[in-house]
């Protein structure tokens, strides 16, 4: 049998020696999410409705703790600098649902 990726002639392996493809016999379940993985869904509105709630639900602890406290010290700001620093602050919110959506959806836990 032939390796259907890379065409290298191989035995009955649950994966190609040369290139690491799962062979034909391979049964794979592309549903089925690495272990420690989480719903990258769940992540982002968790960080929707309280910011790096979803990097902690997705194992980034650290990651979690600063953007809290990076959030607070922007929500303070945005009521002494209204104008510039409430653009800030939403730009900061966006992006961390979005970064939460993103690693737990590619299964960065670190």
């Amino acid at each position: 049998m032939n390796c259907s990726n890379c065409g290298m002639e191989i035995n009955d392996t649950e994966c190609c020696p040369n290139c690491v493809a799962p062979t034909t016999g391979t049964i794979m379940n592309q549903q089925t999410k690495p272990r420690g993985q989480k719903n990258p869904v769940v992540a982002a509105l968790l960080s929707l409705f309280i910011p790096g709630l979803g990097q902690i639900y997705s194992g980034r602890l650290a990651t979690g703790k600063v953007i809290i406290i990076g959030m607070i010290v922007l929500f303070t700001f945005a009521f002494i600098l209204p104008r510039p620093g409430s653009g800030i602050f939403i730009g900061c919110w966006l992006f961390n649902v979005k970064d939460a959506y993103e690693k737990s959806k590619h299964g960065f836990s670190s």
